[in-house]
């Protein structure tokens, strides 16, 4: 069960799924040995901070750290780390580190509380920043992967466990309440007020720039920094954010009860039918959306409008090249969102790529191959570890059995705490912050349109045009993007340190971070981000083989193919907001 939780974040690379917190992901196919990336020549935005080396740290060395006083909290280790490999504790190792100094400590805003975070600060060539990692799924691990890319670019960087160690299947809901408190938000102030107090002593000075990136979990994270701790951050990335986590994830548990026979639990749409799904979808749709006709996704799903008829099978047709009455019922409930007697209360998946890699199969349809869970899917085992440890405090649990109205209210009784839905971001506005969230459309963990219903949401409680809002909250969706990368799309872009940008293009026009970076510190905002496709999407450290190139706009825009080349290269796109005859014939503005 453990192995399982450990995969919110879980993205598809080549057809391997990898598991790791932040939607760590690796490109190295399955059963070959680890490959240390090349190392990628970024360009650092540099707008004259200060380049510290080994002998000018202003007041602690890094071994005298341990003595630093935090309220609080307290340092556990300070310790150099000279790099350039590191193996931190049950983590895979870290290639082409700087030297850095790595400090580990713990927070206990409560007596209950067991914070653990951990603070790497560069011995030198620090860029005078500070980045916060979100963490992912049910977190229980400091997510080492994101701070190792943090120091490697230049920052103070800092992760938190979320006040529970070792717990990734939800499990540690069963203590005191004050761990879901942690989880859900008191460990990110912790870590962020300990982080900051340790980059004041070590360096002298409090840093210039302070941001936060996160993805899923950690994009909810993102959207609490915003609207909690609006002056913490100068700017964020909110990436395929579970900010709706309480109806999240009993729409995981509704997913389940439409993906699998409640008696026999067997798959009603098998594997082998995937790849008809997803082909049928594509045939009537791929193309009229914006993109090519031989996609593998589709640029804007909401314009597809689908034919069942072509799909649902029909008198003497060969039933592996169909779907039967029951498939298209259960697909068509998945498409349409989690409804109890009020209405949707969470939005549904997206069609066109379900036959991707590290989409439906592993996360909706199963068999995941997980333990315990071997015949479903991830949102199946992500559901039974939230109604079985935060709501009924009793495992197993039979998601087949619950209501949908009875099941949303016991769930929300946890919103307080765990779900990031204020759209009053004005403080965060005022403080000058800055604030980019990206979504893919391919997404099978957290519902593409949710990232789409918040900032709409944000817009209407703030009175914004869509310029105004533009001004300082920017909305990505990447089309045939999985779930914070993967997927048969442009899907790199500096999203998860193994998704960058080709070598050569670590600018701003093509990594997300060093878009926010130039948009807070220069006030250039990003009109589009150039995202990658590499090869068996494999990005060997951004030294891969690209196969295509597309820009990400702005929401309400989307890339529309010029019809200028072969459709390989950003350039023949252009960001334009879209006339959605197909679905409403209004167009996005």
């Amino acid at each position: 069960m453990a192995r399982l939780f450990r995969i919110l974040c879980l993205v598809a690379a080549a057809g391997t799924i990898a598991v790791a917190a932040d939607a760590q992901r690796t490109s190295t196919p399955r059963g070959a040995p680890p490959q240390t990336p090349p190392t990628v020549q970024r360009q650092p935005l540099r707008p004259g901070p200060p380049v510290w080396e080994i002998g000018r740290i202003a007041k602690f060395a890094c071994p005298a750290l341990v003595k630093l006083r935090l309220p609080g909290a307290e340092i556990l280790s300070s310790s150099e780390v000279m790099g350039p490999s590191f193996t931190p504790p049950g983590a895979a190792t870290e290639q082409n580190l700087p030297p850095f100094c790595r400090v580990v400590g713990r927070a206990f805003p409560t007596r209950a509380s067991n914070i653990m975070f951990e603070v790497w600060l560069p011995l030198k060539n620090y860029n005078d920043r500070y980045e916060q990692a979100g963490n992912g799924g049910f977190a229980g691990i400091i997510n080492y992967s994101g701070i190792a890319e943090g120091v490697r670019r230049g920052f103070a960087s800092a992760s938190t466990d979320d006040g529970h160690q070792g717990q990734i299947d939800g499990s540690f809901a069963l203590g005191p309440p004050a761990k879901i408190v942690d989880f859900g938000w008191r460990s990110l102030k912790a870590t962020t007020d300990a982080a900051k107090s340790i980059v004041q002593a070590f360096y002298g000075a409090q840093a210039k720039y302070a941001y936060f990136f996160g993805c899923s979990d950690g994009g909810r994270e993102a959207m609490m920094e915003a609207q909690r701790f609006p002056t913490d951050f100068d700017g964020i990335i909110a990436a395929a954010p579970a900010n709706n986590w309480t109806h999240q994830f009993t729409a995981l548990a509704y997913n389940t009860q439409a993906a699998y026979n409640p008696t026999t639990f067997a798959q009603v749409l098998p594997q082998s039918l995937l790849g008809v799904l997803a082909g049928g979808v594509r045939k009537q749709c791929a193309g009229h959306d914006g993109g090519l006709p031989g996609d593998l996704y589709l640029t804007d799903p909401r314009a597809c409008v689908i034919d069942w008829t072509k799909i649902q099978c029909q008198a003497s047709q060969n039933p592996a090249t169909c779907l039967d009455a029951a498939q298209v019922a259960a697909v068509q409930a998945i498409y349409a969102g989690a409804k109890n007697s009020t209405g949707t209360f969470y939005e549904g998946y997206e069609p066109g790529s379900e036959d991707a890699a590290g989409t439906w199969q592993p996360w909706i349809t199963g068999p995941g191959n997980i333990p315990n869970f071997f015949n479903f899917g991830l949102q199946t085992a992500f559901g039974e570890g939230f109604f079985a440890y935060f709501v009924f405090k009793t495992y197993p649990t039979n998601l087949f059995t619950l209501d949908m109205n009875t099941a949303l209210g016991q769930a929300d009784a946890f919103a307080p705490d765990l779900n990031a839905m204020d759209p009053d971001l004005s403080a965060f506005h005022a403080h000058g912050g800055k604030l980019i969230q990206y979504a893919g459309w391919a997404d099978p963990a957290v519902a593409p349109r949710g990232s789409i219903d918040y900032y709409e949401a944000v817009r209407t409680a703030m009175a914004a045009s869509y310029a105004q809002q533009q001004d300082w909250y920017r909305l990505f969706m990447a089309p045939g993007m999985g779930h914070c990368a993967g997927g048969p799309g442009p899907d790199a872009f500096g999203n998860v340190p193994a998704a960058p940008a080709p070598a050569g293009q670590g600018d701003a026009g093509h990594d997300v971070l060093m878009a926010l970076m130039r948009w807070r510190e220069n006030g250039a905002a990003p009109a589009k981000i150039i995202a990658t496709h590499y090869q068996n999407d494999d990005a060997m450290g951004g030294a891969g083989a690209v196969e295509f190139q597309r820009p990400l706009c702005p929401y309400p825009a989307l890339p529309r193919y010029s019809g200028i080349g072969l459709g390989k290269d950003a350039g023949s796109y252009a960001c334009e907001a879209h006339v959605r005859t197909k679905l409403d014939g209004k167009l996005l503005k």
